[in-house]
Formats: C-alpha cells, structure tokens, sequence
C-alpha cells in the first residue's frame, strides 16, 4: 500500500509539473521537478518487494516517465 500511495504522489506530482510548464510558472516547476526525484527514488525503494512480472511493468513505465519529463526539459531549455 505505501507503493501504491507513492504512485500517487507521482501522478499527482507529474500533473502539477504539466501545469506549471502549461501556466509559465516557472519556479513552480522547478519545485514539482524536485518533487518528482524524490518521488521516483522512494517508489525505486518500494519496489524491491514486488513480484518479477509486477517489478518490470512497473520499471517500464519508470522508464519511460523519466525519458519524457528529460525530452520535455531539453526542448524547454532550447536543446534538441
């Protein structure tokens, strides 16, 4: 229960992200970015505890989370 209600936080976390870039707001960002690393490295700990097939679902979409929120602050900060 304390991974599914980290999973959460990220969910939640990520949609303020997604506002803040969508508002302009950019230290609010900056705030839901550091939320996001702390967020990602607990449920990183939390897994540990899950079954094969669960651990790489979930290591999937990890990945690929962390993949967009990069290309999106790379195309913010003029990178290509």
């Amino acid at each position: 229960s304390a991974l599914n209600e980290e999973i959460g936080n990220l969910k939640y976390t990520l949609q303020n992200y997604l506002y803040a870039i969508e508002s302009g707001n950019k230290s609010g960002k900056n705030k839901t970015i550091r939320n996001l690393e702390k967020s990602y490295k607990k449920i990183q700990k939390l897994r540990k505890d899950l079954k094969k097939d669960e651990d790489e679902v979930l290591n999937r979409y990890l990945v690929r989370l962390k993949t967009n929120v990069t290309v999106i602050e790379d195309s913010l900060n003029g990178k290509k």
